[in-house]
C-alpha cells in the first residue's frame, strides 16, 4: 500500500467508525473512486486499519470503560457479606436476607473481622437489596457434597474386597451370607439360616435361628464354625450390620481369637463379589428346604437337624467340579468353559497340602464311621417332619 493510500485509509477509517450505516456506504463509494480499488478491498483496507494490523495507522484506546452501569458493590462490601453468609452456614439469599443485620451485629462483636472495613461500607451491606444479594451470593464458591453416602460405623472398620472369590488356593476363606425363610412377608419374627462356604474346598457349613438379632448371628456363627475342622482365614459376609459386628468384636478378643482372623465384606448390592455362597443359597438351602415360612422354635430346630445331616452328605459324600478357566472369543465372549473333575470337599481337604495331619486324621476318622443310605433315610424324615409342622395356609397336606 502506497504513502498516499495509507494516510487515505487511516482518515476514511477515523470517519467510518463514527457514521452510521448509509454513511459508511458512501464512503465506501468515495474511497473506492480516489484509490482506484474494488468495494471489497476498500471495506478490507478500513477493516485492517481499525483492528490494529499496523499499530502506527490508527490509535485506539486499549483500556475503554466498560459499558453499562457503575458498580456499586466492589470486592471489599462482598467480601464482608461473604462473612455473613458463612456465620449462616451457606444458606440462601431468601434466608440470609432477614438476618443480615443480625449477623453484621454478631462479628462486630465477637470477632474482629470487620474492623477492617468502614461504617459506609457496612452500612451499604446492611441496606443491599434482595435482587443484588442473591446475585452475589450465586458467586460465591459452594461446598461439595459427595452424593454416596460415607461409610459410618461399622462400615468404616471393616474394608471393601471385591475379588474375595480368587482366594482359592488354601483352605480357611469363607463367604458368608444369610437366608430368610419368611415366606413372601417380613413382618413379625420368623428364622433365618447361615450359610458358610469355604472357597478353596466347597466345605459347607449351615445353621439356623430365630430373628435376626446380634444373638441370633452369634449362635448360627458358633454352630456353624463346630462344623469346620480346619482353621478359619478370613471371613467375607455381605454387608448385614449384624454378622459384621459379631466379627469385628471377635476378632478384637484377643481370649477369643488368639490366631487373630481378618474381615473383608462385598460392595454394596454386588452379588458377584460373593458367587460361591450365592450359589449354594439356592443349591443347597433354598432346593432343600422350600420358600415357606418358618417362624417357630420347633421349626428352627428342624431345620438345625436337617443342616447337620445335609452339611454331612454334602461336604463327604457329594463331588463337585470347580471352573479352571474359560476359552474366549477375539472379542471377549465365552464359548466354552474347562472344570476340573469332580472332588468332594472332603476330598480336596485331603489332597490340599496346608492342612495339617492332625485334622486330615479327625477327618479321615468321620468318613470311615458314615453311612451314606442311613443319612439319606434320617434327611427324608426330617424334611418330612418339617413339612408337616407348616400351617396349612402354606401347604396342603391333601394336595
Amino acid at each position: 500500500m502506497k504513502d498516499f493510500d495509507m494516510e487515505l485509509t487511516q482518515k476514511f477509517a477515523m470517519q467510518y467508525a463514527k457514521a452510521n450505516k448509509k454513511e459508511k456506504s458512501n464512503l465506501l463509494d468515495e474511497y473506492c473512486n480516489l484509490a482506484y480499488v474494488k468495494r471489497n478491498t476498500a471495506a478490507q483496507r478500513i477493516r485492517r486499519v481499525r483492528r490494529a494490523v499496523y499499530p502506527g495507522v490508527l490509535k485506539t484506546n486499549r483500556y475503554q470503560k466498560k459499558r453499562g452501569p457503575k458498580r456499586i458493590f466492589t470486592n471489599r462490601h462482598k467480601f464482608i457479606l461473604k462473612l455473613c453468609w458463612k456465620q449462616g452456614r451457606d444458606i440462601c439469599a431468601e434466608r440470609l436476607y432477614p438476618q443480615l443485620r443480625v449477623y453484621i451485629k454478631q462479628l462486630q462483636k465477637h470477632t474482629d473481622n470487620l474492623d477492617f472495613y468502614n461504617k459506609e461500607e457496612i452500612d451499604k451491606v446492611k441496606n443491599i437489596s434482595l435482587i443484588s444479594c442473591k446475585r452475589i451470593i450465586a458467586d460465591f464458591p459452594k461446598e461439595k457434597r459427595s452424593k454416596s453416602k460415607k461409610a459410618e460405623g461399622i462400615y468404616s472398620l471393616v474394608p471393601v474386597e471385591a475379588d474375595f472369590s480368587r482366594q482359592t488356593k488354601r483352605p480357611g476363606n469363607l463367604e458368608i451370607d444369610y437366608v430368610e425363610h419368611n415366606g413372601g412377608s417380613a413382618r413379625g419374627s420368623f428364622a433365618i439360616s447361615g450359610n458358610y462356604v469355604d472357597i478353596a474346598t466347597g466345605w459347607i457349613s449351615r445353621a439356623a435361628s430365630l430373628n435376626k438379632s446380634l444373638s441370633s448371628v452369634e449362635y448360627i456363627h458358633s454352630k456353624a464354625l463346630s462344623k469346620i475342622y480346619h482353621i478359619p482365614r478370613k471371613f467375607h459376609p455381605d454387608n448385614a450390620r449384624t454378622i459384621l459386628k459379631h466379627l469385628y468384636a471377635e476378632n478384637d478378643d484377643m481370649a477369643v481369637n488368639p490366631m487373630k482372623f481378618s474381615i473383608s465384606r462385598s460392595r454394596p448390592y454386588e452379588k458377584n463379589d460373593n458367587p460361591h455362597v450365592e450359589q449354594k443359597n439356592d443349591d443347597k438351602i433354598r432346593k432343600l428346604v422350600g420358600y415357606y415360612r418358618f417362624d417357630k422354635k420347633e421349626q428352627v430346630n428342624l431345620l438345625n437337624e436337617v443342616y447337620d445331616i445335609a452339611d454331612l452328605i454334602d461336604n463327604f459324600f457329594s463331588a463337585s467340579a470347580k471352573l479352571k478357566f474359560k476359552v474366549k472369543r477375539a472379542d471377549g465372549k465365552t464359548i466354552k468353559r474347562i472344570h476340573s473333575k469332580p472332588k468332594t470337599p472332603y476330598r480336596r481337604l485331603m489332597l490340599n497340602r496346608h492342612l495339617d495331619k492332625e485334622t486330615k486324621g479327625q477327618l479321615r476318622t468321620m468318613y470311615n464311621g458314615l453311612n451314606l443310605v442311613e443319612l439319606n433315610t434320617k434327611l427324608d424324615k426330617k424334611l418330612k417332619d418339617l413339612v408337616h409342622s407348616l400351617d396349612d395356609k402354606q401347604y396342603d397336606l391333601t394336595g
